[in-house]
């Protein structure tokens, strides 16, 4: 009598549909790639068009800020004329727009990369800007707070204006739930008795076929590993592919630089949320927040690509670091390349046109603020707010006095002018800081390392900043209002999924690096169209506008990637700052007083 051995089983369905899902997967993921590219070259072309109409006026280093106010107002319009639009840009836009937002910082290392050696002050000058930063830090911070807070408070007080400014929004509201309840919040709408289904509704039906249950996928560590580290394994392959032989053989180390920038700052961005997520520390929570703080992507970068490029230069023969650093940023904006290129003009600086590592950094980081025009959009109830016209007037006021006091006290402190000159714009994007030190005649090398510097100690003392706000007060405004009847769209979406059957393109994806937690008392969630809650407590409010008033573009940054739900202020104080000082220091005879403190 024979045995047989029993066939092996037939693994072949089950590797075929693996590596379906996974090349699904991976063109899933170039597509997203693609989208933000596109989105990235949309806000480049609008950059770019309005800098061609504020050419005659010589004003085109506005064009970022007036380019993120035109999306704002094109995406208002939109969306008032047809609100079924919001589904499309909550499902499909705003992911990407988070994704932009969640790496602007990539940007902000290049212009302390970009400092010449030669260029730097004695130890005597730099101890004078140090203290001076920290004194006119510590006053400003402190100042903008306080005001704010007692502006914000008294007319939180007035039950009769604090509603006159948002009236309009909330009859529209009333009106039109699905206007701006149901879509832009996921907000089912409610079916009425009679009303026929929707057609892309699920519905829960008996069917004689018996439904294809997929196979459970066994887990790969390998591919595993890959999905997740491919964003540093990517740009450092192609910078030893294609970086390297071109770098040694043409010396043109631009594909080198924008490899390495990418894959450090990839690096930066992953070692913080893994050290976050990671079980170190489980005893002591306030070290491993402040060791999370320290990590600070912009900060590690910085310090990556200085380390890069001058151990780049000493290894590279017959280039000099100069040379090296001329290559890594031209200088130029994209926006001016492509006017010199259109209108066959010369450029002074780049006669060639080009652009490197660091150019397209910049570029990135405008194109950021050009995206922030959908977040001030999000959040359009607070702007057209009472708070949004108290936050104007209070950004015009810190312009001002950042402007005079700054320069005030570089002066009394013993700084030669030029230097003196370079705090007047300390607290701006790097876009406006340009052109008021051309105006002013400041130095430009140590106004861009203020203005960097400025962001990155903003950036960092933010999670502190906003855990001193009171979070049981905030939590104690919801608790009334829920106790008041008021719920949010949150929540009654969240009963009427838990009723029914919901629209999947009512679902908004969540992201992958944000794991599922619970919220308690202390920490209350409070999301698109719960800004009411925020509005009648004033330290919120006040938080962000002083964030966006002093740590400039990096610090809206951290309120959009923490999802501050008054985040709209710090976006909205931070424009108006950046145009009002660009106003004091160019302006005559505002400009001349400016120079007179200094002298």
């Amino acid at each position: 009598m024979t045995t047989s051995t029993p066939p092996a089983p037939d693994t072949g369905p089950m590797v075929s549909t693996i590596w379906r899902s996974r090349f699904r997967a991976v063109g899933i993921e170039i597509t997203a790639i693609l989208s933000v590219l596109a989105l990235l070259l949309a806000s480049e072309l609008i950059i770019w068009a309005v800098s061609l109409a504020l050419a005659p006026a010589k004003i085109e280093y506005f064009s970022s800020i007036f380019s993120m106010i035109l999306v704002f107002a094109i995406m208002t319009a939109v969306t008032t004329m047809m609100p079924s639009s919001d589904p499309f840009y909550q499902l499909v836009m705003k992911p990407k727009i988070d994704f932009v937002n969640s790496h602007l910082g990539i940007g902000f290392p290049v212009p302390i990369v970009m400092l010449d050696p030669e260029q730097v002050l004695n130890a005597d000058e730099i101890a004078k800007i140090i203290w001076v930063c920290v004194v006119t830090n510590l006053v400003s911070w402190i100042t903008c707070f306080l005001v704010a807070s007692c502006v914000l408070t008294i007319a939180a007080r007035g039950s009769s204006f604090t509603t006159c400014g948002t009236s309009w929004f909330n009859n529209s509201q009333t009106k039109n739930t699905a206007r701006w309840g149901a879509e832009a919040t996921n907000e089912p709408k409610e079916e009425r008795e009679g009303d026929p289904e929707p057609a892309n509704r699920t519905t829960t039906t008996t069917s004689a076929v018996e439904p294809i249950v997929e196979p459970i996928m066994p887990k790969s560590p390998l591919w595993d590993s890959a999905v997740a580290s491919y964003p540093i394994v990517l740009p450092a392959l192609l910078a030893l592919v294609v970086g390297t032989p071109i770098a040694a053989k043409l010396r043109d180390h631009r594909a080198l630089d924008v490899c390495i920038l990418l894959c450090l700052w990839s690096t930066s961005v992953m070692s913080q949320r893994g050290f976050k997520a990671s079980p170190f520390f489980p005893g002591s929570p306030r070290t491993k927040r402040t060791l999370t703080t320290i990590m600070n992507p912009v900060l590690l970068t910085t310090l990556l690509m200085i380390g890069y490029t001058r151990s780049k230069a000493a290894a590279t023969y017959n280039m000099s670091l100069g040379a090296l650093l001329h290559q890594f940023s031209f200088g130029t904006p994209l926006y001016a390349i492509w006017t010199s290129a259109v209108k066959n003009t010369v450029l002074t600086a780049n006669p060639r046109r080009q652009i490197g590592a660091g150019d397209a950094a910049l570029a990135f980081l405008e194109c950021g603020i050009v995206v922030w025009g959908f977040k001030l959009y999000e959040n359009r109830r607070q702007v057209f707010s009472l708070n949004g016209l108290l936050i104007t007037i209070l950004a015009t006021l810190a312009a001002a006095f950042n402007v005079f006091m700054g320069v005030r006290v570089a002066h009394l402190v013993g700084l030669d002018p030029t230097e003196a000159l370079a705090f007047a714009a300390r607290c701006t994007t790097l876009a406006l800081a340009r052109p008021i030190m051309a105006s002013l005649q400041g130095n430009a090398a140590v106004n861009a390392a203020l203005v960097v510097t400025n962001g990155i100690l903003g950036q960092l003392m933010c999670p502190y900043l906003v855990g001193l706000v009171d979070a049981k007060k905030r939590s104690e405004t919801v608790a009334n209002q829920e106790s008041s009847g008021y719920t949010s769209p949150q929540e009654n979406s969240a009963e009427a999924s838990s009723a029914g059957p919901q629209s999947t393109l009512m679902t908004m994806p969540k992201p992958q690096d944000e794991p599922e937690s619970p919220t308690t008392p202390t920490t209350p969630t409070i999301r698109l169209g719960d800004q009411d809650a925020v509005d009648n407590y004033p330290a919120t409010t006040a938080l962000n506008f002083t964030i966006g008033a002093n740590a400039a573009a990096m610090g809206v940054a951290y309120l959009l990637e923490i999802k501050s739900p008054a985040a709209a202020f710090g976006v909205l104080s931070m424009i108006v700052y950046g145009v009002m000082t660009v106003v004091f220091a160019t302006v005559e005879p505002m400009r001349s007083a400016v120079i007179s403190l200094a002298a």
